[in-house]
């Protein structure tokens, strides 16, 4: 997180659910409170409980979840809707800040 506030902002960031010093899903969240724009994908080795997917939904507002290994073309085809995504997401709040300038003069 420290590199990400140093290094950042990014478009997409990936995690592993079962990260060693804290949750793929809990590292996303934090993400999000840090970088709300930037797009999250969740990876997972194992299947996700009831619990984990609600969490990775409602909290950490994930856009994706990919089994941990997928396929090269799965991977390549989530990143460029990512990315996408990101890109629609930034210029529609560029447009907003922009009427908003307009409407606060």
């Amino acid at each position: 997180l420290q590199r990400m506030a140093e290094e950042g902002p990014f478009s997409v960031v990936m995690a592993e659910c079962s990260m060693p010093d804290m949750d793929g899903i809990t590292f996303l969240e934090r993400v999000r409170d840090k970088l709300p724009d930037t797009v999250r994908v969740l990876m997972s080795r194992l299947p996700l409980d009831v619990h984990e997917m609600l969490r990775a939904v409602n909290q950490a507002r994930i856009f994706h979840v990919l089994p941990n290994p997928c396929a090269e073309e799965m991977l390549a085809a989530v990143t460029a809707e990512a990315l996408d995504t990101f890109d629609r997401n930034t210029a529609q709040s560029r447009e907003m800040r922009r009427h908003h300038a307009v409407f606060a003069k």
